[in-house]
């Protein structure tokens, strides 16, 4: 099977998943209630001004009748209308999905900054103070919540030593906090990750052979040990795609970060339907993406995988 056809094949696959989570979310964000009476609850609407509103915005159809209407919708690229603005929901997305990449962009990087140093270098230095400082920092960094220690960022860092700004967005000051706090975390378990990798790669037969051969230590680690260490890394930072969406809900609440995490709760919390059903959708499909992206990336990593 070719790169094309392994592709075609994804394709199908991420449709059909794509589909089934477009099912559990249309059906399960209907059990929250009645947007109708959430949009009307400031006042006190009548059972007819209910209906009303209901009709207008067509949920008083079949469910099967409203998920066909929101599939066909989405197969010509209308994620539908927000309940609670009155625009596009495609266009509530675009505008905060830019705020939300930066912020997994720079996380992600600050985690592997990190990460990276201190799992080669407790690898290098295993059961050593080294590695135990490195390991405590792991253990560390996947104990904090997100939220907590952005917090405790804010605290030190914002309204104790006034070096970065507690909110807001647009400048790289803004980013720091927030991008530490996602990284931090994100840290912690891909240096406990790169660490037992790499240390079982070393004992490895190959790497013995090329230290045999006398070549320089430096080779030897970074151009054959952990280049094959890193797939089990790379594995992991495609799944951590999916958990990094979901902590950067808490994360821009924290930081009153513009992202699509922040609208995301607001969603719920309005019951928004269709904003809720296109923000999934959307997630979703970057999910997809990324798993798809790993994936290709082990041919690359090592040439003895095959597609099959």
């Amino acid at each position: 099977m070719g790169l094309a056809g392994y592709i075609i094949r994804r394709i199908f696959h991420s449709l059909a998943v794509l589909f089934v989570v477009s099912v559990i979310v249309f059906v399960t964000i209907r059990l929250t209630g009645d947007p109708a009476a959430a949009m009307l609850q400031s006042g006190q609407p009548t059972r007819q001004a209910i209906d009303a509103l209901r009709h207008a915005l067509g949920l008083d159809r079949p469910i099967w009748v409203q998920y066909y209407l929101f599939v066909v919708g989405v197969l010509h690229g209308n994620l539908g209308v927000s309940y609670a603005t009155g625009q596009p929901v495609s266009s509530l997305i675009a505008s905060r999905l830019g705020a939300t990449a930066v912020l997994a962009v720079a996380g992600i990087l600050v985690g592997a900054l990190i990460a990276f140093p201190v799992g080669i270098i407790s690898a290098l230095r295993p059961n050593t103070a080294i590695d135990l400082v490195g390991r405590v920092f792991a253990l560390f960094g996947i104990s904090f919540p997100n939220f907590w220690l952005g917090i405790m960022l804010i605290t030190i860092f914002s309204v104790g030593l006034h070096w970065f700004p507690a909110s807001g967005y647009g400048t790289v000051q803004s980013l720091v906090l927030p991008s530490v706090t996602l990284g931090l975390i994100l840290a912690g378990i891909q240096s406990r990750l790169i660490r037992s990798s790499l240390l079982e790669t070393l004992r490895q037969d190959y790497v013995r052979t090329a230290r045999a051969k006398g070549l320089v230590e430096r080779v030897v680690i970074f151009r054959h040990a952990l280049r094959n260490a890193l797939i089990p890394v790379v594995t992991y930072m495609g799944s951590t795609f999916g958990l990094l969406l979901g902590g950067i809900v808490f994360v821009e609440v924290v930081f009153a970060w513009p992202g699509i995490g922040s609208l995301a709760l607001t969603a719920v919390e309005q019951r928004d339907f269709p904003l809720v059903q296109g923000i999934v959708i959307v997630t979703a499909a970057l999910l997809v993406l990324m798993n798809l992206l790993v994936d290709l990336s082990y041919l690359l990593l090592d040439p003895q995988i095959h597609l099959e």
